[in-house]
């Protein structure tokens, strides 16, 4: 049986999609032309904010998910840190 999809994404703060991978959700956030790629319970982790980046997701889907990999291992890092205090 397949996963969940981990990656939620959200226009003007309302749910719009969810992608299982990184790229998908850059393709699709770069569609939508805004809006945040977020992950986490209740998806309150923020990985991706369209406007807010150095580059946009459209100009390449590839280093956008590079982006919100990097961001979702430092948020794996920092909670097994915690859990060990």
């Amino acid at each position: 049986m397949a996963g969940s999809p981990q990656y939620k994404l959200y226009r003007d703060g309302e749910y719009v999609a969810a992608a299982k991978h990184a790229a998908d959700a850059a393709a699709l956030i770069a569609v939508f032309g805004c809006g945040d790629v977020r992950c986490g319970h209740a998806a309150r982790f923020i990985l991706w904010r369209e406007g807010s980046e150095d580059f946009s997701a459209a100009d390449s889907y590839d280093r956008c998910a590079a982006v919100i990999n990097q961001r979702q291992k430092e948020l794996r890092e920092q909670a097994r840190a915690a859990w060990w205090l």
